[in-house]
């Protein structure tokens, strides 16, 4: 929704759903339509306002590389790859790496 979506339908989402979904975004675009809008809702919240760098680094945490190698695997510098860790860390509510993993894995991003 935050990304400019008007609907949100799922893979198993019989065809029916799949058209009204796409006629409804045609019609009302500044509108959202979703048959599991709490679900969507719930999904949406759990991304804990990370960033899109923020996630990709989140995602690659549970490889355990330094820090060093870490940095440039994203092409970074280490101090920047720090600071991005800070902001996740203090966005998850955690303290280190391990909790963070955790969070990411209970709530469905890692």
């Amino acid at each position: 929704m935050n990304a400019g979506a008007s609907a949100f339908v799922q893979k198993a989402a019989p065809l029916s759903e799949l058209m009204a979904s796409i006629e409804h975004a045609l019609s009302s675009p500044l509108t959202f339509s979703s048959r599991d809008i709490a679900g969507a809702m719930a999904r949406s919240r759990n991304t804990f306002e990370l960033s899109q760098r923020e996630l990709q680094i989140l995602s690659q945490l549970h490889k355990g590389a330094p820090l060093k190698e870490f940095a440039q695997s994203l092409f970074i510098t280490e101090s920047t790859l720090k600071t991005h860790l800070s902001a996740i860390y203090r966005k998850l509510g955690v303290k280190n790496r391990v909790q963070a993993i955790e969070k990411a894995k209970q709530s469905g991003l890692g």
